[in-house]
């Protein structure tokens, strides 16, 4: 009795992330072309988004994407296997001889902000928030042009006070970026030619 009188009092709450974007909405045709996709830039690579980015840019673009360790020095050229975020025009002229594609997808995760656990009780007032962003860049490396940037941020924000005595379940950071980066994705699917 002791057990389920425990249990009953016992209130788990659970926080929902609040995501906002920015998209330039433009129409970009995936059906032409070859298509690389570099590895995610973020601080930690625990959270699996270079499988997640190859599986969903797959559903749109199929055999047409590449990820990077597949096609370096594949093409006439040679060039460094380590592609910077923001490619100079140079760069750029590299990737493409270096790979034989047109078209360069570079993915950046990032955590804005990290200060709630993961579980726990809170005692003094406090404001907690978890903030993370994605961002996607693609180039045309024909053109040697930023064909798009888009940008992804989930926020989970939280005040606590003493007389808060629930034990708050929150995504992680993690959990935060892989989501954005799946909604930029589906954004990129909607909007295509």
């Amino acid at each position: 009795m002791r057990k389920l009188l425990f249990l009953s009092l016992l209130f788990v709450g659970c926080v929902s992330v609040k995501y906002t974007y920015t998209f330039d909405h433009k129409a970009i045709d995936f059906s032409k072309g070859k298509w690389v996709l570099n590895k995610t830039f973020e601080v930690d690579k625990s959270s699996m988004m270079d499988e997640i980015a190859f599986d969903h840019f797959e559903k749109i673009l199929g055999d047409s994407l590449f990820g990077i360790d597949e096609v370096v020095n594949t093409g006439s050229g040679i060039m460094n296997p380590s592609v910077p975020y923001k490619p100079t025009i140079n760069e750029l002229k590299e990737i493409q001889k270096g790979t034989g594609c047109d078209y360069l997808i570079n993915i950046k995760g990032t955590i804005v902000r990290d200060d709630i656990g993961i579980y726990g009780t809170h005692n003094p007032i406090s404001f907690k928030s978890r903030i993370a962003k994605v961002d996607i860049i693609i180039y045309n490396l024909n053109t040697l042009e930023l064909i798009s940037h888009t940008t992804e941020t989930g926020t989970v924000e939280r005040t606590l006070r003493k007389e808060d005595s629930i034990t708050i379940s929150i995504p992680s950071v993690e959990s935060i970026k892989r989501q954005a980066l799946l909604k930029l994705i589906k954004k990129y699917k909607r909007n295509k030619i």
